[in-house]
């Protein structure tokens, strides 16, 4: 199967312990995606640039449609498999009892909604990845910190800018790029 050159994958590197279930393993370069989020009106001016059969809100209509039917489908206790996506389902946690007698749907304490990829996709995507190392969220938000501080200086404002330095939440431990 040929490669599809989309784009690359942008990732940075992190030090993690090799073995989460070990707190004394050693510590590994990993590598972690830096991947940044789209939105479903985002979606759709992409996808109808790659057609002419379809408007913007047409497609963002189609996905605000499917989403209010997988909705309902997971709602009725159905699963929702997407040909070439993957699969929609539900999983239920709940508090167990000794005696089915004791048993009331107040025991249920969470309806989770779960994916699993279709393999197709997952293999399309391992087969065709390109990566593109780049700074860590929290070395880019250390910088922007920094250069906004020194703007500050240069414009004799002394305080701090109050910009965000927070990191992805994406478990990115930070850069240990040179």
């Amino acid at each position: 199967m040929a490669k599809t050159t989309i784009g690359k994958i942008p990732y940075s590197l992190g030090l993690r312990i090799s073995n989460p279930s070990e707190k004394d393993s050693a510590k590994k370069i990993f590598a972690y995606a830096q991947s940044q989020t789209i939105n479903s009106r985002q979606l759709a001016n992409h996808w109808a640039s790659h057609t002419s059969s379809f408007s913007r809100g047409e497609c963002l209509g189609i996905i605000e449609d499917l989403c209010s039917e997988i909705q309902e489908m997971l709602l009725e206790g159905h699963a929702v498999l997407l040909d070439g996506i993957g699969k929609l389902y539900l999983t239920i946690s709940s508090q167990g009892v000794d005696d089915v007698a004791d048993w009331t749907p107040s025991n249920i304490s969470r309806v989770n909604v779960r994916f699993s990829a279709d393999k197709n996709l997952q293999s399309a995507v391992n087969n065709n990845a390109q990566f593109e190392l780049v700074t860590s969220r929290e070395a880019q938000a250390a910088a922007i910190k920094a250069e906004k501080e020194g703007l500050n200086e240069e414009l004799g404002n002394g305080g701090s800018s109050g910009g965000n330095s927070g990191g992805s939440g994406s478990g990115d431990p930070g850069d240990v790029t040179p």
